[in-house]
């Protein structure tokens, strides 16, 4: 378990993006679900008032959906194995 700030995930899963998602975003998806029932953001959990993400959780969960899903592009499947052969050392 590596428990990340909110700011610190989203430098590290954002970090190519232009604009990234705001922390408020993030917060926001942390307590929400997906249809399926499985939550938006894997890995995430309160500690004390404040929403921390489990990022191994995240990531191992990020890439069994990958798997499954069709719809994903090339790009994102490279980035999810750099930052996580980087993250899960």
């Amino acid at each position: 378990m590596k428990l990340v700030s909110i700011e610190t995930f989203i430098s590290s899963i954002f970090e190519q993006d232009k604009k990234p998602p705001a922390a408020s975003t993030i917060r926001r998806h942390c307590s929400q679900f997906n249809n399926d029932g499985s939550p938006k953001i894997p890995g995430a959990c309160k500690v004390g008032k404040m929403w921390k993400i489990d990022i191994n959780a995240y990531v191992t969960e990020m890439e069994e959906r990958m798997t499954t899903r069709t719809d994903v592009n090339l790009e994102d499947r490279e980035f999810l194995k750099k930052f996580s052969t980087r993250i899960l050392k």
